[in-house]
């Protein structure tokens, strides 16, 4: 087990305690299912005549002072198609 020298500790709870957060990027950023309200399926969205999968696209993070970690999204709304693979991302505009 590695041992770490961490200059401040977590609650018992997993949050940051006494001190803010200073997030550093750990590992590459991967896709992860979205499932949503109603489901891991885009209702809306096809290719290849098969269902487009909504994904999220994700990154670790831990923080440099205690080595908390979590999540961070770096892109949400991407459809990625059940057959090929092909990944369309959804833009929203201002409005």
């Amino acid at each position: 087990m590695r041992k770490h020298n961490y200059t401040e500790k977590q609650c018992p709870h997993g949050f940051c305690l006494n001190h803010n957060p200073e997030w550093k990027r750990v590992g590459s950023p991967k896709l992860v299912s979205d499932p949503g309200l109603f489901g891991g399926s885009s209702f809306t969205q096809r290719h290849c005549g098969k269902r487009m999968i909504r994904m999220q696209e994700v990154v670790e993070i831990r923080c440099e002072k205690c080595g908390r970690e979590d999540t961070e999204t770096l892109s949400y709304d991407i459809n990625l198609c059940e057959c090929c693979g092909y990944r369309l991302q959804l833009v929203h505009g201002d409005g």
